[in-house]
Parts: C-alpha cells; sequence; structure tokens
C-alpha cells in the first residue's frame, strides 16, 4: 500500500479519476462549477452540525 494512503480512503489521483465524466456524466469543468457554488452551504451546513454535537462556538 502507497505511503500515506489509508484503505478505504481515496487519494487525490482517485478523486480526479473519479471526477472523469464517464462517471459523473458531465464534464470537470462543470463539475468544477457545480462543486464552486455548492461548497459554501455544505460547508456552512457541516460547521452547523459540528456545532450542534460540541454543543457551543469553537473556542478558537
Amino acid at each position: 500500500m502507497p505511503y500515506g494512503i489509508m484503505p478505504g480512503c481515496l487519494s487525490l489521483a482517485g478523486l480526479y479519476r473519479l471526477s472523469h465524466s464517464a462517471f459523473t456524466g458531465i464534464s470537470r469543468k462543470h463539475l468544477g462549477h457545480l462543486i464552486e457554488e455548492i461548497a459554501p452551504r455544505w460547508t456552512s451546513r457541516r460547521q452547523d452540525v459540528l456545532t450542534g454535537r460540541r454543543g457551543h462556538e469553537r473556542l478558537r
């Protein structure tokens, strides 16, 4: 197993391969635009879930 790759986790190369239009049905450029559009909302929702789990905002 290559150094730094955990079993069950995708490498950057693996993610790049999965972004191929054969898997997604859309071009990589279009996929990139969709990710840019969705990422801020996903991040916000993820932070809300983590805050709820902790019971308070981050202490940093």
